[in-house]
């Protein structure tokens, strides 16, 4: 019951990003938190609802005009190894963010509560788009001490994970926040679309209400880590 009293009081803080599916889908990624909204403003409201104002560009451009880029990281962690990991990522991944070296920014990192459980999850920010990326993955490959951290890391983990988001440009960054929040990521598989609908009159109404191109969703309730500047 409270993770279903979570969901309803949860407002988009990282509000929707397209990420390239398996053929024939389309997966959204959107980040929630806990927030003071009133209980009739359920999920949908906010990310589809009036309080979204409508692009006057085509919906493509409105996917990608910022040079931003986002990336989730997922970490399998094996139960035993919770501890430990924490411990060593809580030491290093502040690190490696504050390296005036390394182009990339980290926004948040959380454990799984509910959904997917022993899992970590790491939010990175990278300014100067696909440039900043292919530095920070040189970065990584080249850094003695990030060289260690990984070796000694993927003695814990069962499996890692990346993706690469674009956010749509009519919403906000995400910023820090002061604790403590409960946070919510869920992830939505769309119907197939041809390419050619992006361009149709009338298609930035249809995709700014989506809830029927949904063919399902997951979700996980996170909660943060301390280093993180999300709590």
């Amino acid at each position: 019951m409270a993770a279903i009293s979570v969901a309803k009081r949860a407002t988009l803080l990282f509000r929707r990003s397209i990420l390239p599916g398996r053929e024939g889908f389309v997966s959204v990624r959107a980040l929630s938190v806990t927030s003071g909204k009133r209980k009739e403003e359920s999920f949908f409201s906010t990310l589809f609802g009036s309080q979204v104002e409508k692009p006057t560009d085509a919906h493509s451009k409105v996917l990608t005009e910022k040079e931003t880029l986002y990336e989730f990281e997922f970490n399998d962690v094996k139960p035993e190894c919770i501890e430990d990991y924490v411990g060593l990522v809580s030491e290093f991944l502040p690190k490696i963010s504050e390296d005036d070296q390394f182009p990339g920014e980290l926004v948040g990192a959380w454990t799984t509560m509910f959904g997917r459980l022993d899992q970590a999850i790491h939010f990175w920010k990278y300014r100067g788009g696909f440039n900043s990326v292919m530095k920070a993955k040189q970065y990584v490959r080249e850094n003695k001490e990030y060289l260690e951290f990984a070796r000694k890391r993927r003695t814990m983990l069962n499996n890692r994970e990346t993706q690469l988001l674009h956010e749509f440009t009519f919403f906000g960054e995400p910023e820090a926040r002061a604790p403590s929040h409960i946070y919510e990521l869920r992830t939505y598989h769309l119907k197939k679309i041809r390419q050619n609908m992006w361009n149709r009159p009338g298609w930035d109404t249809c995709v700014a209400n989506t809830v029927p191109l949904i063919r399902r969703m997951e979700s996980r309730i996170m909660i943060p880590l301390p280093f993180g500047p999300l709590q």
